[in-house]
């Protein structure tokens, strides 16, 4: 194609009207396949201005990344030393939120060198996504000594229930109930993830419910159940164990941490990564995402038959078996049929009040009499109570229940 003299010559476009030419891949497409721009049609293609945009998106993160100099951080996360090489997983965390004015969402397109300067005065640090999980979950912090704890589901639903308001009471006056819930909702997550996962991330095995539960997460293997996005953990903890596990079965979900599940779906860094970062770590972030791949095509669940041993035996209709129990249970050490009320208070740890309502009612049903000796009431169960108690001790997990009391 010749020159032209004293101008710097441009080749023309094809274009008929239906389908034109890329001027980046040169590929002649449908007008559908070209973003709007003013009135007319971008000279690039969809595809090229998203490969376009997302090189200069890594590019402007690397950058940072590599220049900030709080904390002299060399291009790696501050807590766990995860580095650039991953780089989609490296988060922007401001140490002072009074001084966060600039995030990165919303600034991420702009000249890089003003937003490092931004950073640098805003005491900005880098904090690869897992730690950044970690760092935000205020409620997992506070109550970690309880939904870590160990041994803990050797307990029954009852105590570990009690465990989870006992350690939220010591810390808070109010609103104890909706906390209790949502620590709850912590150690629920916990069991699910061991009893499928066996207690870590899928794709790098590292990361534990031991050492970061925040950061654990579930991902459909499956294309189409991602692109539905039915399920998401938010939308589950509310179920009880079981159904989140069938769930979650059912729909081939797995266990990733935070920097993993990113980095799975960071597919422009997988095929851009050595332009971004340097041609010399080309062969470690093919490696990287080699073994993610392989370690979630590979897996397989654990089990499937799942316990949930947050399962509360007695509901809001079985409680007169919880009483009856307690009363044969406190008998039986005692070798006396007589019961005070205030050693069933004692043992259940419960108000005055509630228990008065329960003798009442159990009177009514004709599992107890109360008896009066000297000025004291006492409690002893009728033959009809005897027969029940021996109906609910022969389901396992009662008779598991009644050892433990």
């Amino acid at each position: 194609m010749p020159k032209s003299k004293g101008k710097s010559f441009r080749q023309a476009l094809y274009n008929d009207g239906k389908v034109k030419e890329c001027g980046k891949c040169h590929n002649v497409k449908l007008y559908t396949e070209f973003g709007l721009k003013g009135r007319g049609l971008r000279s690039i293609c969809k595809e090229c201005k998203k490969n376009k945009d997302a090189l200069e998106f890594f590019r402007n993160k690397f950058l940072i990344v590599i220049n900030l100099t709080n904390k002299q951080q060399s291009g790696k996360c501050v807590k766990c030393n995860t580095n650039f090489i991953v780089l989609p997983v490296l988060d922007f965390h401001h140490t002072n939120p009074e001084l966060k004015k600039t995030t990165w969402r919303k600034n991420r397109r702009k000249n890089w060198k003003n937003l490092l300067d931004l950073f640098e005065k805003e005491k900005v640090i880098i904090l690869c996504k897992n730690c950044h999980s970690s760092e935000n979950t205020e409620i997992f912090n506070e109550y970690k000594e309880v939904i870590l704890k160990d041994n803990l589901f050797e307990f029954n639903a009852e105590v570990i229930n009690k465990l989870a308001y006992e350690y939220v009471k010591t810390n808070k006056t109010e609103h104890i109930k909706n906390y209790k819930f949502r620590v709850m909702e912590w150690i629920k997550k916990r069991s699910v993830i061991e009893q499928l996962y066996n207690g870590k991330c899928v794709g790098c095995e590292n990361v534990t419910v031991m050492n970061n539960l925040p950061a654990l997460d579930i991902h459909h293997r499956n294309k189409h159940q991602r692109k539905r996005k039915k399920l998401r953990w938010n939308q589950i903890k509310k179920l009880d164990i079981k159904s989140i596990s069938e769930k979650l079965i059912k729909e081939d979900c797995i266990c990733l941490c935070s920097n993993c599940h990113t980095l799975f779906h960071s597919i422009k860094y997988k095929e851009f990564g050595e332009k971004i970062i340097g041609r010399k770590y080309k062969e470690q972030i093919e490696k990287i995402y080699k073994n993610l791949e392989n370690n979630i095509v590979s897996f397989e669940y654990r089990t499937t038959e799942i316990k949930d041993p947050l399962k509360i035996l007695f509901r809001q209709g079985d409680i007169w078996k919880k009483y009856i129990l307690y009363i044969y249970k406190l008998s039986e050490l005692k070798n006396i049929p007589l019961i005070k009320p205030l050693e069933l208070k004692t043992k259940l740890q419960v108000t005055n009040k509630s228990v008065n309502q329960w003798i009442s009612k159990l009177e009514s049903l004709g599992l107890i009499k109360i008896l009066v000796q000297d000025s004291e009431r006492f409690l002893k169960l009728t033959n009809k109570s005897k027969i029940e108690i021996g109906d609910i001790l022969r389901e396992k997990e009662f008779l598991k229940y009644y050892e433990e009391i």
